[in-house]
């Protein structure tokens, strides 16, 4: 989620450059994902049995909900659900962008590609890798990945 807010300043402020970390491309898909949680928690548990739209409708309600230790707010889901990076990216005026993502191989995903080839983004220098490691953003362990931070300072060297 953190890619959504860090283009949006990068919108705002018309940054020159923007560096994306395995981005999440649709606030929709990452709040979905996020309800998810909830509805596997309570699987193991022999609560009732929950859905997504379940939960989407309490927060359309008024409701907050507790996921995974947090309170979500249905306006906070609101606003996440709103924000679509390939038209935050759409704002900016040809920034150098660069997007890293970790997988099994070192191609970049075809979401990622599709929205950088999208005929209304455009940027004046853009490129794209992936680099092969473990998905750490969802590991309850604390992992490093050596491979997205050498190619994170590959781009930074003069």
């Amino acid at each position: 989620l953190g890619t959504l807010l860090a283009a949006e300043v990068a919108a705002e402020m018309q940054a020159p450059r923007l560096l994306l970390w395995q981005p999440v491309l649709s606030g929709e898909r990452h709040l979905t994902q996020f309800l998810r949680l909830r509805v596997a928690a309570g699987m193991g548990k022999g609560s009732a049995k929950e859905t997504a739209g379940d939960l989407r409708s309490r927060l359309a309600q008024g409701e907050v909900l507790e996921i995974a230790g947090y309170e979500l707010a249905p306006a906070l889901a609101e606003s996440i659900a709103a924000r679509k990076l390939p038209g935050i990216l759409e704002r900016l005026q040809e920034p150098a962008l660069a997007v890293l993502e970790v997988g099994a191989t070192e191609e970049p995903s075809a979401a990622t590609m599709r929205m950088l080839e999208a005929p209304g983004l455009d940027t004046g220098s853009q490129r794209a890798r992936a680099v092969v490691g473990a998905p750490f953003w969802t590991l309850q362990e604390i992992t490093l990945a050596p491979a997205l931070i050498a190619a994170t300072e590959g781009l930074f060297r003069p």
